[in-house]
């Protein structure tokens, strides 16, 4: 087994370098076709809620920075809560009664959610994600309306309040082609260099005097000819010591 050196290895990749471009064409086309072609689009829809920390107007009233700390403290709380299997229980039974004939089940749900504080304020956000653009909205209508009176219910303290009516239809946030084409063509220069290193480590033929300097540390007298011609009718030298 050869020992690396940053020249020898250099050379060894330089020397295979159409293969490694090949390589590297080849699979940024099959990641990218793949996942054209067999990877499902996905659909965001999102709403956003506000949370107050307190439960009617005359207590608003006196709102203060201490009062928007804790509603900001209340929006993690509310997110544990939201995806406890007694909500989303309620999120599914409110999507069949929606009449679209969706059927989900409570991992489903909490599988297409995510939660999450608008910038660290007291808005809080959800967003669903799917394959069906109206499911991703569905949901989000569903947990604007079954979370209100859940919370409110579970928590016995402060509000929150859907901004606007309804979630927009689910827009397409995936696959992201270029991107998964980019990571093929990462991957196949990557194998295509290892493959050369590994074959290049294995190799122990000796091509020229320099070479055999370099692996055995000798003086070189002199070159014994090779009689046997090559595929080119010409003679082959042979170092020798």
């Amino acid at each position: 087994m050869q020992e690396l050196d940053i020249r020898a290895i250099v050379s060894a990749l330089l020397r295979k370098i159409k293969w490694i471009i090949l390589s590297t064409v080849v699979l940024t086309l099959a990641f990218g076709l793949y996942a054209k072609l067999f990877i499902k689009s996905t659909y965001r829809s999102e709403v956003q809620m506000y949370v107050s920390n307190y439960t009617d107007l005359s207590s608003a009233q006196g709102a203060s920075t201490g009062g928007l700390s804790a509603s900001q403290v209340l929006v993690n709380e509310y997110i544990v809560i939201l995806k406890h299997d007694d909500i989303t229980s309620k999120v599914a039974a409110q999507l069949r009664e929606q009449g679209n004939g969706y059927v989900m089940t409570n991992g489903a749900i909490r599988g297409a959610v995510s939660m999450s504080s608008v910038d660290e304020t007291a808005m809080l956000r959800i967003t669903a994600t799917t394959t069906d653009p109206d499911l991703s909205k569905a949901i989000c209508d569903a947990y604007a309306a079954v979370a209100p009176a859940q919370l409110k219910e579970v928590m016995e303290m402060g509000t929150i309040k859907p901004m606007g009516d309804e979630a927009k239809l689910g827009t397409k946030v995936g696959p992201n082609v270029m991107k998964t084409a980019v990571l093929g063509g990462i991957i196949g220069m990557v194998l295509a260099c290892a493959v050369v290193l590994v074959v290049y480590m294995l190799d122990n033929t000796v091509t020229g005097e320099r070479e055999l300097k370099h692996r055995l540390n000798v003086t070189v007298l002199g070159e014994v000819p090779n009689l046997q011609p090559d595929k080119k009718g010409e003679n082959k030298n042979v170092a020798g010591k």
